[in-house]
Formats: C-alpha cells, sequence, structure tokens
C-alpha cells in the first residue's frame, strides 16, 4: 500500500461514513478521496462536526477553519421512520438509500432497518406522499455504526454497479428467448433497436451527469 493509499485510508476512518452528501461529494469515500488529493475542505461534513475538522486539520496539517453551515447543520444522530398508513410502495426511497436500510416490495409498504439507517436524510426529499420523517435516537452515532455503514455501503455499490448497454441489451435478447426457442431476430430486430437505443441514451446521460 503506498502513502497516498494509506492516507486515503485514514481520511476515510475519520470520516462518519453516513453517506449523506451533504459535504457536495456522492458519499464519504469521494470526499475523502477529494481531500487526500488537496482538492476539498475539511469543514463540509455536518455530522461529523468540529471532531471531524479537527482530525482533519491534523493528518493534512491545514488550519482549522469552521464548519460550512451552508452544507447544513447537525443536530444528533436520527434515523427515518415510514408512515405505514401513507405509503404507498413506489420504492423510490429504496432506491435512494446509499445502505440499503429500507426494505420493501412495490405496492406494498417499505420499512426502515433501524440499526443500518445512517441518517442521511436522502430518503425524505424523494418520497412523494411525504410518509417519512426524521426522528432522533438520544444515541451517539459510533465507530461501529461507521464501520457497519462503509461495509453496506460498498454492498449497495457492488449491488447497484451499472451494467454496460451491451449487458442489458443480451438480458433483453435472452428474456424474449426464454419462452420462445424459435425467437425470430430478424422479426424482432427494430425493437431490440429501439432497446439499445434508450439503454445507450441513458447510459450515456448517466455518464454525462457523473462527469459534472
Amino acid at each position: 500500500m503506498t502513502n497516498k493509499e494509506k492516507l486515503l485510508d485514514t481520511i476515510d476512518a475519520i470520516l462518519p461514513q453516513t453517506q449523506c452528501g451533504k459535504c457536495g461529494y456522492k458519499a464519504c469515500r469521494p470526499y475523502a478521496e477529494a481531500l487526500s488529493n488537496g482538492d476539498a475542505k475539511i469543514n463540509l461534513c455536518p455530522p461529523g462536526g468540529d471532531e471531524v475538522i479537527y482530525k482533519l486539520a491534523s493528518i493534512l496539517h491545514k488550519e482549522i477553519i469552521p464548519l460550512d453551515h451552508s452544507r447544513g447543520t447537525y443536530d444528533g444522530y436520527k434515523i427515518a421512520i415510514i408512515d405505514e398508513n401513507t405509503c404507498i410502495g413506489c420504492t423510490i426511497c429504496i432506491n435512494k438509500c446509499p445502505v440499503d436500510a429500507i426494505i420493501g416490495a412495490p405496492k406494498k409498504m417499505h420499512a426502515i432497518v433501524q440499526e443500518w439507517c445512517t441518517g442521511c436524510e436522502l430518503c425524505i426529499d424523494p418520497c412523494p406522499v411525504d410518509c417519512i420523517e426524521m426522528v432522533p435516537t438520544n444515541k451517539l452515532w459510533t465507530q461501529k455504526n461507521a464501520s457497519n455503514s462503509r461495509i453496506r455501503r460498498k454492498k449497495h455499490q457492488n449491488r447497484t454497479k451499472p451494467k454496460t448497454s451491451m449487458d442489458i441489451g443480451l438480458t433483453e435478447v435472452i428474456k424474449n428467448n426464454q419462452n420462445n426457442n424459435n425467437f425470430d431476430i430478424e422479426s424482432n430486430r427494430d425493437s431490440l433497436k429501439d432497446k439499445l437505443d434508450l439503454i445507450n441514451q441513458i447510459t450515456r446521460k448517466a455518464k454525462e451527469k457523473r462527469n459534472k
């Protein structure tokens, strides 16, 4: 392991691993990478607060600066809860959770695995029926919580890793062919081409969004 990699891991271990994105990066690891490269300020993490700022300043030899409150505030470890009488089972929140702490199925009530919830709040705004709220836990976010969150984040990334457009295109062909051994590619060429064009368009837009 190089010194740069060691520094990156040290920074990542300091960050709270709430994966909230309030720092302006997609998750804690990308923020750690930006910090290790000297491309980010040390005061962008509301959940980490002053403690994280002090630790980052020490290892990066930076001046201690106040938390950037434009990134939000942190008033204790909270978790999300879902109102079962309002939830419509749209699955939007499930897809937004960075650590897969929300379980459920389409058109079925969803639920939060409280032990896994990091309090990131990423599920709040996308909910179309406002059935999710944050509630205090009266607990401290511990290093054990952070370590578990890091593991779940990696699992989430592996599960949601985007496939190439060719992979998806082949999947479409396989699905169409499962119940039809005489699947005629020629007669379905236009349909497959439309699907591949759509897949390529979505993939291109996703890449453009990631590169912004």
